[in-house]
């Protein structure tokens, strides 16, 4: 049967073209997927750099406000102390 061996090669063809095609689809799709999780990595990445910022930012102000505490701390001692030599000096006993 000739006509059946041109149609075998043809179903062969078509068949070899789906798959090739497939294969095709998938070396495309995977570019793809990796610029997806590029992508993903790099919005990651941003909002990492914002709360690391944020951080920061919150560790710059609460050691400015422990220094403004200190410096407040101690000006207090300084008035305890001038206060208990008051004392002493009007004749009190601490």
């Amino acid at each position: 049967m000739p006509g059946s061996s041109l149609l075998d090669l043809l179903v062969i063809l078509f068949s070899a073209g789906g798959v090739a095609g497939g294969l095709v689809a998938l070396v495309k799709a995977r570019p793809e997927a990796a610029r997806t999780m590029v992508g993903a990595a790099e919005g990651a990445v941003l909002v990492q750099n914002g709360v690391i910022q944020s951080l920061r930012d919150e560790v710059t102000r609460i050691a400015l406000d422990n220094e403004r505490c200190r410096k407040r701390e101690w000006e207090m001692e300084a008035q305890v102390m001038a206060l208990e030599r008051r004392v002493l000096d009007l004749g009190g006993t601490l």
